[in-house]
């Protein structure tokens, strides 16, 4: 039961079954295109990465052992995208750090015990941390993917789900 345990969180974390790969949802996606704002209603893809790698690293820093503070309200998770020169720059960097994260929770999903205590206060499990970044990761690149047909950038040159 461990290992199939272990692979749904894998399988979530990087892409597989009804999950999206997080590269192929951020493929060939310019800076440009990861800024437009398809409505005034909707946050862009740029604002959906962004987010994900605040909780994503912080999350990680729980697993290394850390004690990061949260934010007290929800739009402390929410960064501000950065104006001026240097877009394609921090487009890209953000997006390494979120392929760097993705890659660590695999391994760590791989190779750490699942039913270790982890956190400040110790409560949660190790699998159980893994489970909830990984369905917060999967909701939102279904959000990125979503985004990327309004502003006709999907599918990515690989593919992706069209159904």
């Amino acid at each position: 039961m461990e290992q199939a345990f272990r692979d749904k969180i894998i399988a979530s974390v990087g892409g597989g079954g009804a999950h999206v790969v997080p590269a192929v949802a951020l493929e060939e996606l310019t800076a440009a295109q990861a800024r437009r704002r398809p409505s005034k209603k909707l946050a862009t893809v740029w604002d959906e990465l962004a987010h994900m790698v605040f909780w994503q690293e912080l999350t990680l820093e729980i697993v290394r052992g850390g004690q990061p503070q949260t934010p007290e309200h929800a739009a402390g998770g929410w960064p501000a995208i950065p104006t001026g020169r240097g877009a394609t720059k921090t487009w890209g960097a953000l997006r390494g750090r979120f392929l760097a994260g993705v890659a660590e929770l695999e391994e760590v999903a791989r190779t750490r015990d699942l039913e270790a205590r982890v956190g400040g206060d110790a409560k949660s499990m190790l699998g159980e941390l893994l489970l909830m970044i990984a369905n917060h990761n999967s909701y939102h690149l279904g959000q990125i993917v979503s985004l990327r047909r309004l502003i006709d950038a999907w599918p990515p040159p690989s593919g992706g789900a069209t159904w």
